[in-house]
Formats: C-alpha cells, sequence, structure tokens
C-alpha cells in the first residue's frame, strides 16, 4: 500500500496527519515533514498545511546563522505561508545564572559579578551577564540589512513584525545597563529601518518589552521620519518603550497614531 500513499486525496493525507494527539504538536510537524520528502506528489498535496500550520510565523534569532536560516526559507516555496515575524534580540547579550552555594562568600568583588551587593534572585541564584560582540558587528557592519533586508523583500503576504528586546532580569549593574541600552537602541534603530525600507508595506509593526522594560534612547527612532509612506498604511504600530527622563521612567506608548503615558 504504500505505493499508493500518493495516489491519496489531501483530504485523507490530512487526516492521518491530524489523527496524532492535540499535544503530539512536534509528532505532527515530523510526520509531515517526511511525507514532503518522500516524494514530489505528497509535497505537493501537503505542503499548504505544513506551511500554513509552521511557517505562519516564524521567530528569529538576532544572529547570522538566524538571519541565514530565514533567507533559505524566503528563497523557498515555504516563503509564500510567512504572514509574520518576531525578531528575537535575546543574542545582545549573554546572561549566564550562578547558584550562590558554588561561589566564594567575597563573590560580588569579582569583575564579572553584575548585580548590587545585596541583591539576588531568590536569595539563591546570581546573573553574569556578557556582552556579543559578533552581534553588534552584524548590525554596524551590514551584515543584518543583508541578511534580513533581502529575507523581508522575498516574503510576499509578510503582515507583520515584532521586535523583541533581549529577556532581561532587573538586577544589573549601572555599567552593563548604560551598554545595553547602547545597544538595544542600536538595534531598534537597525531593525526599524531595516523593516521600513525592504519590506512590502506590512499592517503591523510592533517593538516589546521582554521581561524587565529596557530603556531606549528616542534617537533610535529618528528614521521612522523617512518613511511616512509606508507607516501610514499601517494598521497598528505599538512602541512600547520604557524611557528615563528627570521626572524618572515612564513607559511610552504609542499604538496606531495616538500617544498616551502611563
Amino acid at each position: 500500500m504504500a505505493g499508493d500513499l500518493p495516489s491519496l486525496p489531501v483530504e485523507i493525507l490530512l487526516h492521518v496527519i491530524r489523527s496524532e494527539d492535540s499535544w503530539k504538536n512536534w509528532s505532527r510537524r515530523i510526520l509531515c515533514e517526511a511525507l514532503r520528502l518522500t516524494c514530489k506528489e505528497l509535497n505537493a498535496k501537503t505542503l499548504r498545511y505544513y506551511g500554513s500550520e509552521y511557517y505562519k510565523q516564524l521567530n528569529v534569532r538576532l544572529t547570522k546563522s538566524g538571519l541565514q536560516r530565514l533567507l533559505h526559507i524566503s528563497k523557498g516555496e515555504l516563503a509564500y505561508y510567512v504572514q509574520s515575524i518576531v525578531i528575537d534580540c535575546d543574542s545582545l547579550l549573554n546572561q549566564q545564572e550562578f547558584n550562590c552555594s558554588s561561589q566564594s562568600s567575597g563573590f560580588s568583588k569579582h569583575d564579572w559579578w553584575d548585580g548590587d551587593s545585596n541583591a539576588s534572585f531568590g536569595m539563591f541564584c546570581f546573573m553574569k551577564i556578557s556582552f556579543d560582540d559578533g552581534t553588534m558587528d552584524l548590525l554596524k557592519y551590514g551584515g543584518c540589512a543583508d541578511l534580513l533586508g533581502r529575507s523581508l523583500s522575498m516574503l510576499p503576504h509578510l503582515r507583520a513584525v515584532c521586535i523583541q528586546q533581549p529577556h532581561l532580569q532587573e538586577i544589573m549593574k549601572e555599567d552593563k545597563w548604560t551598554e545595553l541600552q547602547s545597544r538595544w537602541s542600536i538595534a531598534v534603530q537597525q531593525l526599524l529601518t531595516i523593516t521600513l525600507s525592504k519590506a512590502r508595506p506590512l499592517e503591523f509593526l510592533s517593538i516589546r518589552p521582554h521581561g524587565y522594560a529596557l530603556p531606549t534612547d528616542p534617537i533610535a527612532l529618528r528614521n521612522l521620519a523617512t518613511f511616512v509612506g509606508q507607516l501610514a498604511k499601517l494598521r497598528a504600530l505599538h512602541l512600547n518603550l520604557a524611557l528615563d527622563d528627570d521626572q524618572g521612567r515612564c513607559v511610552f506608548t504609542w499604538a496606531c497614531g495616538e500617544a498616551n503615558l502611563r
């Protein structure tokens, strides 16, 4: 019967795929991928389901390998199904958790310690912060503009792009916090510029926090005025940015052209 599998109607093939338990979504994907690799006929019959189910929203890491993966997808038949992209900026920094019981009692004096002297996570764990210069080089020297720009321009049904800040714990030394703010602002400016200049007209564009809100230099938004035409076509623009001023911190939310402070 294996030889007759390609001749089965699409409805029956999809019934086979969906017959897996609902919580075993990974199993459905493996089965679907196996069928697609079997022959051209099965690939053609399962492509629409596979693309709609697993490529409608893509999570893309802000790394060379992550952007190369997106470019590979954009050049293939699955590009047709991509409607939403989340650019994950976790690669801007490295966070490593330490159990304080494994460290010496004088750990806070070490140069790798990035928390306040009396602060801890649950009184048991501490965080080491370091920065990835490879990601910054990707942003500063054109690698991101090339890979991401080419990818976005080849996604015909892309409707939404979300730039997601690194996942943060609140505790961090002031010098590291300032450095991270600077790197995040550069990333926001570059990613907004690339997205608005290379992608087809979008419906949704957003910047969202992940964990503790990260302040962003307003100068990172200075290029938005260059893209008035693209912005006018958006159905929703969400900028959820924590800004520091003389009176302290506030969260500035701009949605659909309406600004509110909260």
